[in-house]
């Protein structure tokens, strides 16, 4: 059915109408798009996150709600509910051929330039490890990845870097320590 053979005030009705379903029917599939960037599935107590973009896991507490996304599909950033404890996670291409050298190089001189302190470091082939306090005194915990992995978005293994940050206050020190041995699975599937 054409509206536009129709003439008057009943034509300027159906075709507003027929726009609003348009664009509820964008909307839900803006909406079914960005669902497929991630998914999370829930495991006694624990919430499993994929990235659909880079195909990278993070398990995490249930108690932490995801409470943003990028716009390209990247990471997730969550937190807790009174914003004591979160965690952001991010992938992005290895372009440059980047050695976890290279990584804690760079991370270490800005963590310090920012006023951060480091009280444990890591570094092997495959990632780096920092942790410490903010300037306002909260803990920290970094871990970077340089690995291959498989893309469920771009159909094929991805050279990648892939970070895992979590702040938390020293009072949730204890779920801090829980979220630090969820990150030794990451990027990879526990």
């Amino acid at each position: 059915m054409t509206y536009c053979s129709y003439t008057g005030k009943n034509n300027k009705i159906k075709v507003a109408q027929r726009d609003i379903m348009w664009r509820k029917v964008a909307l839900i599939i803006v909406a079914l798009i960005a669902v497929t960037f991630s998914t999370a599935q829930t495991y006694g107590g624990y919430s499993l996150y994929q990235n659909y973009r880079f195909g990278y896991y993070l398990r995490y507490p249930n108690y932490l709600d995801i409470t943003s996304q990028s716009g390209n599909g990247d990471g997730v950033a969550m937190h807790s509910y009174d914003k004591s404890i979160s965690i952001s996670v991010g992938a992005m291409f290895n372009l440059f051929n980047d050695s976890t050298y290279n990584l804690m190089s760079e991370n270490v001189s800005s963590y310090r330039s920012k006023g951060y302190s480091i009280t444990y470091s890591y570094i092997n082939d495959d990632y780096i490890v920092l942790s410490g306090y903010t300037p306002s005194g909260k803990i920290y915990y970094l871990k970077e990845v340089v690995c291959t992995i498989y893309s469920p978005g771009y159909e094929e293994y991805v050279e990648i870097i892939a970070s895992a940050y979590m702040e938390c206050s020293l009072k949730d020190k204890s779920k801090g320590d829980d979220i630090i041995k969820q990150f030794k699975y990451f990027p990879f599937k526990p």
